[in-house]
């Protein structure tokens, strides 16, 4: 037996002008939404007034009046603005959603494929239909707490078994679970009170509203490098040259990876020795964008080790040419891949660059910004200052490289390392090298000779 419909019933903090209590209430539809706010006649005392609000229920779920006014609103706002909505299933609607979205924000595509793999397909109302054929207009808590349900399931399973093998395999990292989660709280945050685009809106109510997200785990432990580690990959001659000078910039700038695409000549200030970011590339709208986070737009200082390199780098460069143009020709999905093989080549193989598992990441080329900003931390950067410089927008985020930082004292003044001579001055060595194939180090020119301009 389905369960009784009820609303709600408040008494409202003003009283009316006559200081008689003033009673408000909302009543419950049968498509699971509830009205917006009414204020009980004045005159009622609070039993009267509860009285009248239960009579009114009734009222309302034998012969559905308000829910019929509800759905004439919504034909009448599809009509003007030439989009389905009567009717219109929780699948379409998110597609029209992020339709509405392309261009403005970046994660379109990721939120597509996250609606499309862990809700769409979501078994509801005992398993009679999916959640994506639903209404949009008539989703209930019990079918988001479904799809958080399943979520915990999927998180549940890598627990145990860890990462999926197989694409239909269900299991999710915890906080892979929260991103899909923020996918269905943003969408029916949208669909109730979009700002705008007010053919988004079609619904009263959030039914997320008080229902508890996935659980949360302890989250993965960055990989980063270590500054002998980092020494003996730039330099190893079997690593282009091109590369070894994009890994020291990425780790000694601590960017991200848009950023980094996006470096320009003009963003580098080689009398104050500070390079400015203001924008970021996005792979899969192909754009520039603003940075990721708010605090995104910073100057970093550049550590004077890395400075004859970015000095040379800037030789010739007009104002809008890219510094490091290889990360246009590699790609977003290639430098991952790529920083493995180099290491490899390096002999730089230490068991932990490689793990994957349920505690720690296994090293990407995101792992430079990691490395970056913990070496950092391990010189004694103020923490209010790393937040910045790392472009932050939580301190909590920058305090988990300096509790990283804080178990390795021991490399306290030797981090950011001199750079090897080959890779500042690359012209410097003659053709016919004494050792070929052999690393030289970071060694420093006998006194008397200069390197070539």
């Amino acid at each position: 037996m389905p369960r009784k419909r009820s609303g709600t019933f408040e008494r409202w903090p003003t009283p009316w002008p006559s200081g008689a209590p003033r009673f408000r209430f909302r009543l419950r539809l049968a498509d699971g939404t509830k009205t917006k706010h009414y204020d009980v006649e004045e005159g009622l005392d609070e039993k009267e007034a509860r009285a009248l609000v239960v009579l009114m229920q009734a009222q309302e779920d034998a012969r559905g009046g308000l829910l019929e006014q509800k759905r004439a609103g919504q034909r009448e706002a599809a009509r003007e603005h030439g989009v389905p909505c009567e009717g219109e299933t929780a699948d379409a609607w998110h597609e029209r959603f992020l339709t509405s979205r392309e261009g403005k924000v970046g994660n379109v595509k990721d939120s597509r494929g996250r609606w499309r793999k862990w809700v769409s397909k979501t078994p509801v109302r005992g398993g009679t239909t999916t959640f994506g054929e639903l209404p949009m207009a008539a989703v209930a808590r019990d079918d988001i707490e479904a799809v958080r349900d399943g979520l915990d399931d999927a998180i549940a399973a890598f627990r145990e078994h860890g990462r999926a093998k197989k694409r239909d395999e269900r299991r999710l990292m915890p906080k892979a679970a929260q991103n899909v989660w923020t996918v269905v709280t943003t969408a029916f945050k949208q669909a109730c009170a979009a700002k705008r685009a007010t053919a988004l809106r079609v619904r009263e109510d959030n039914p997320c509203a008080n229902v508890q997200p996935p659980e949360q785990g302890s989250s993965r432990r960055k990989t980063w490098i270590y500054p002998n580690e980092f020494l003996q990959l730039v330099s190893c001659e079997a690593v282009p040259l091109e590369w070894r000078e994009l890994y020291a910039v990425a780790c000694y700038l601590y960017l991200r990876p848009g950023e980094l695409f996006e470096l320009r000549r003009k963003d580098v200030d080689m009398d104050l020795e500070t390079v400015s970011v203001s924008r970021a590339w996005d792979w899969e709208e192909r754009a520039v964008k603003a940075p990721k986070t708010r605090n995104g737009v910073r100057e970093v200082p550049v550590p004077a080790a890395l400075v004859p390199l970015l000095a040379r780098l800037c030789e010739g460069k007009g104002p809008e040419d890219n510094m490091l143009p290889i990360m246009a020709r590699s790609g977003e999905n290639k430098g991952a891949g790529m920083l493995r093989e180099h290491l490899e080549l390096a002999g730089v193989t230490h068991p932990r660059l490689t793990e994957d598992s349920a505690t720690r990441m296994r090293v990407g080329f995101r792992s430079w910004r990691d490395t970056g900003i913990t070496w950092s931390a391990i010189d004694g950067v103020d923490v209010h200052k790393l937040q910045r410089r790392a472009g932050h927008d939580d301190i909590n985020t920058t305090l988990g490289y300096v509790k990283e930082a804080e178990d390795r004292e021991k490399l306290h003044g030797k981090v950011f390392p001199a750079l090897p001579n080959e890779l500042v001055w690359p012209s410097f060595w003659p053709n016919e090298k004494a050792s070929a194939g052999k690393s030289r180090g970071p060694v420093v020119p006998e006194e008397g000779v200069e390197p070539p301009t």
